[in-house]
């Protein structure tokens, strides 16, 4: 799952050249996201926390990204049930930037993080993932990390 969301990233990084003008993912927002899934270790996944956007930049002044601080805890439910929680820096891409002229990428946020992890000890840890807004508030997210991969809801607060 990281993977993919870190081939999803960097793909963005280098395809087209017109960009709009429209971020999804502002300084200043705060988001909340909470999903359920499948754990790394073996049965049920829960994982969840917030964000809050800091600020944000563009790659030679014309790829745009924001980037931010999270929280993030994730149970893996199982035979070897776990928990673990961070603290992350994060960055974004949306990709209605791109002038792809496919109204459905207009909604499409990707995302990554690194950060510590405070449980179960210290160590780094990484999220990767996209949400797909359907109104300015709610989007529908998919995330991996923190001991679960899981489909859930992102609430912008």
């Amino acid at each position: 799952m990281k993977k993919i969301c870190i081939t999803i990233l960097s793909l963005s990084l280098f395809t087209g050249f017109a960009f709009a003008t429209d971020m999804i993912v502002t300084p200043g927002s705060v988001n909340a996201n909470i999903g359920l899934g499948l754990g790394y270790s073996t049965g049920l996944g829960l994982g969840g926390g917030v964000e809050y956007a800091i600020d944000s930049f563009k790659i030679a002044d014309t790829v745009p990204f924001s980037w931010g601080a999270a929280v993030r805890a994730g149970l893996s439910i199982g035979e070897d049930s776990s928990l673990s929680a961070a603290a992350l820096a994060t960055l974004h891409f949306c990709w209605g930037y791109l002038d792809s002229g496919l109204p459905f990428f207009d909604n499409l946020d990707t995302y990554i993080g690194l950060g510590l992890a405070v449980v179960p000890g210290l160590y780094l840890e990484s999220i990767g993932g996209f949400s797909y807004y359907f109104s300015d508030s709610i989007a529908i997210n998919l995330e991996g990390g923190l001991k679960a991969a899981y489909l859930g809801v992102l609430f912008k607060l």
